[in-house]
């Protein structure tokens, strides 16, 4: 990974400055202890001082210490620069590896791909999806990138099919806790702030549009079981039928580099 800045400010010490560009305390500790730091082509010190049009480069190695295996299987890319992928994710695949789904993940299919293609990148997933809910990830191919994703704004949109009708439109403001020696949530006054804007596309389907304001777990699915019209398919918090009718279709956010505004509009087969 590299990082280079021109100084727009006058003394200012090199940490400080690397602060001032969202940079985190946790990428910086790594830079720190793992990393080399120039300016105008010369090594120097987190200490050092700054002065306004310096040439201040940054160099540090990505290190994949991830423990599980690259899978040779196909990933649907819809969207990819040298700082990030957008991926459309198919049902019944985990996110991330898990106990349970330790040999085949998206995260192990974007693995490979890097390594197919011989880029110098790590998995860095912005966001996850649940193992049944298909649609976008978008995922930064370095720490840094990452770490600028938690400062952007980054507009969520998904479908769903429901076992029964919702208002036309509305918002679902409910709290959500992870329920007692169980790995299920639910609607808890402790719990954390969750919020949920739908509107109706076909009320005859059932179908409407969700957008997340927050992005709790199981936030949509626990939302529309609260007023008894649960996702079609969600066994855990409805009726089990062929699929879980839910995907994340859209994703619109401003690029942490080039400043571009991009947005990607996804549909599922069953849309």
């Amino acid at each position: 990974m590299k990082l280079e800045y021109i100084v727009n400010e006058d003394r200012i010490m090199v940490k400080d400055y690397l602060e001032k560009q969202n940079i985190s305390k946790r990428l910086a500790k790594k830079i720190k202890l793992y990393g080399k730091t120039y300016v105008n082509k010369i090594e120097v010190y987190n200490y050092f001082l700054l002065s306004k049009g310096d040439n201040l480069v940054i160099e540090f190695k990505d290190e994949d210490t991830s423990s599980y295996p690259p899978v040779d299987k196909v990933i649907d890319i819809i969207y990819e620069d040298q700082y990030l992928l957008v991926i459309n994710k198919p049902e019944n695949l985990a996110t991330l590896p898990t106990k349970s789904h330790f040999k085949d993940s998206l995260a192990s299919r974007i693995k490979y791909y890097y390594q197919s293609k011989e880029i110098d990148a790590k998995v860095h997933l912005v966001n996850r999806l649940d193992y049944a809910t298909s649609g976008l990830v978008l995922v930064a191919k370095d720490t840094y990138l990452k770490s600028l994703f938690k400062k952007t704004n980054i507009e969520r949109k998904y479908l769903a099919i429901l076992d029964d009708n919702l208002e036309d439109e509305g918002i679902i403001n409910l709290p959500l806790a992870k329920k007692e020696n169980s790995l299920l949530r639910e609607v808890n006054e402790k719990g954390k702030q969750a919020i949920t804007i739908y509107k109706v596309i076909d009320k005859m389907r059932k179908l409407y549009e969700f957008t997340l304001v927050t992005g709790r777990t199981h936030q949509i699915r626990i939302h529309t079981s609260f007023y008894h019209a649960p996702i079609k398919g969600d066994k855990l918090y409805g009726k089990e039928a062929d699929r879980l009718y839910l995907a994340c279709n859209y994703l619109k956010f401003k690029h942490p580099i080039t400043e571009e505004e991009l947005e990607f509009i996804n549909y599922p087969n069953w849309y």
